[in-house]
């Protein structure tokens, strides 16, 4: 009896085993099944939020077109007309040129290459401190020359 006792052992043991197996097969279908809804569902909050998306670039690029045409529009209604107007009274300036001081002359004339100044922050800065760099120098040697002039040794001197 005793080894009849082993195989069924056995094959309980290999039902309980593919029991078990079948049972977390089935709870594999069932999460695949959940998966693939949330999946599903993901795709469609995805693709709702991408329209929306959508349309907001496409509105924003329709009005930056419609600045593009106001800025055109404000070029031409004021730039170009004011650039025609200088040139319309350009003979005007021209003619009323005139003598400032005896032999000196005043001339109107056009800057070479104006298109190409451009501000350069980093120049304008040394110059701003140089100015003032030197502005105070000399106010500081006048002081003292003027202050070493009123030295009571120094009256007598002159």
């Amino acid at each position: 009896m005793v080894l009849p006792l082993i195989p069924v052992a056995l094959i309980a043991a290999g039902a309980l085993t593919g029991g078990r197996g079948v049972a977390l097969g089935g709870k594999g279908v069932w999460d695949l099944k959940q998966a693939d809804g949330r999946i599903e569902s993901a795709r469609s909050r995805y693709e709702k939020r991408y329209e929306e998306t959508e349309s907001c670039v496409a509105a924003t690029n329709e009005r930056i077109a419609e600045l593009g045409a106001q800025q055109k529009h404000a070029i031409e209604t004021v730039v170009v007309r004011f650039v025609e107007f200088l040139r319309t009274i350009e003979q005007q300036v021209r003619g009323s040129q005139r003598v400032l001081a005896d032999g000196v002359e005043s001339d109107q004339a056009r800057v070479a290459g104006g298109e190409n100044l451009s501000i350069d922050p980093v120049a304008w800065l040394g110059g701003v401190i140089g100015s003032a760099v030197s502005d105070g120098c000399v106010r500081r040697s006048t002081t003292r020359i003027t202050s070493w002039c009123s030295e009571p040794w120094m009256l007598g001197s002159w």
